[in-house]
């Protein structure tokens, strides 16, 4: 399969753009702020992630081996809940202009300046913000199993915007062949059809929902 870009299916306010970066905000000193470098979340989060680890083991007293579970049974979550968003928060067609202004800013905006390095993570307040929800969500439902799940929710989050940096700003030769695959995945996406491969950071909703590419080499 080429990596040629194809436009024909994609809308104007998708297109990729040559030049330009992101405009996250038209206010130039929040536009400043928004613009996030992607190994901020990592510094916050990663010690978060240790801290609560470390309680649920020692304070609540979750085996070592329930955490473990735990945490990839969150990890796993989260690639599911980035599909979900992906397809039906962020490409959902609608006619409330709220919905596409937020739609714009908070995804739209990536499409058309797809290379540009500071455009591919949520400001860090605003993650915790929204982390904190899931949180609430997930204590509501596990109570003090919902510790290492949320550790491993979070740390799918990372692991996504690792594989997002890395699918636009490294070449794929530069990076394992294995991966390969995953990085056509989304080449796809952002060069050819923006209604197919809406994982990221793996291709198996996609597969097990029908949203591959037909044409993609599996």
């Amino acid at each position: 399969m080429t990596t040629a870009v194809k436009t024909n299916r994609i809308p104007e306010y998708l297109r990729p753009r040559a030049q330009g970066e992101c405009e996250l905000h038209k206010n130039p000193t929040l536009n400043r702020i928004a613009r996030t470098p992607v190994w901020l979340p990592w510094a916050v989060y990663l010690p978060i992630i240790a801290l609560i680890i470390g309680f649920a083991i020692f304070k609540v007293g979750v085996s070592i081996w329930s955490v473990a579970v735990l945490f990839f049974a969150g990890w796993f979550t989260w690639t599911l809940t980035e599909y979900v968003v992906h397809r039906f928060l962020y490409h959902t067609e609608t006619k409330w202009e709220w919905l596409h202004r937020f739609q714009d800013r908070a995804h739209y905006v990536h499409h058309r300046h797809p290379k540009d390095p500071l455009c591919l993570a949520m400001p860090p307040l605003v993650s915790i913000f929204v982390a904190a929800i899931f949180f609430a969500l997930f204590h509501y439902l596990l109570g003090n199993l919902s510790y290492a799940f949320f550790a491993g929710f979070v740390f799918g989050y990372l692991v996504y915007l690792f594989f997002h940096w890395a699918q636009h700003r490294l070449p794929k030769r530069s990076v394992p062949k294995f991966w390969h695959p995953l990085w056509e995945h989304h080449v796809i996406h952002h060069y050819k059809d923006p209604t197919v491969n809406f994982g990221v950071s793996t291709r198996l909703w996609d597969v097990m929902f029908g949203t591959s590419d037909k044409n993609e080499e599996r």
